[in-house]
């Protein structure tokens, strides 16, 4: 998989299948900030794995175009780049490090704490967090 940041896209990323070369080409936004670059990234390579079937079948899959994939699958995708970027045992190992329980009502410093160990966005560390079991309270930015 080859990936390109251009600033030449309206959208976060997408992943392309080049027939020709048969190889995978993810184009992510040069604009967006480093954290959302990443999980784009993270994003994309979880369709590779998942469903890379229906990239070479479409030739492109993003988002906001044609050939988005179903919500399901979206969904899917931002899990596993999820898993990718804050992988449980990683995630579970800072987190006992740090003392923080899954009976704790985590507050926007431990998930800034996290969200920077990782180099995901402060919203991308709340919901792994939730999917890990650990209650997110109400995040005011």
């Amino acid at each position: 998989i080859k990936v390109y940041s251009t600033k030449q896209i309206n959208c976060a990323s997408y992943i392309v299948f080049d027939p020709i070369e048969e190889i995978y080409e993810i184009y992510v936004n040069d604009k967006e900030p480093g954290v959302r670059k990443r999980f784009s990234i993270a994003h994309e390579i979880a369709h590779y794995i998942l469903h890379k079937d229906k990239i070479q079948t479409l030739g492109v899959v993003g988002r906001q175009n044609i050939n988005s994939l179903s919500k399901q699958e979206e969904k899917d995708a931002d899990s596993l780049g999820a898993k990718i970027l804050m992988p449980p045992k990683a995630s579970k190992c800072f987190l006992e490090k740090n003392n923080i329980l899954q009976d704790d009502i985590l507050d926007m410093n431990v998930i800034k704490k996290f969200a920077d160990e990782f180099e995901v966005s402060i919203i991308a560390a709340a919901m792994r967090l939730r999917e890990l079991g650990y209650y997110v309270g109400y995040i005011k930015m």
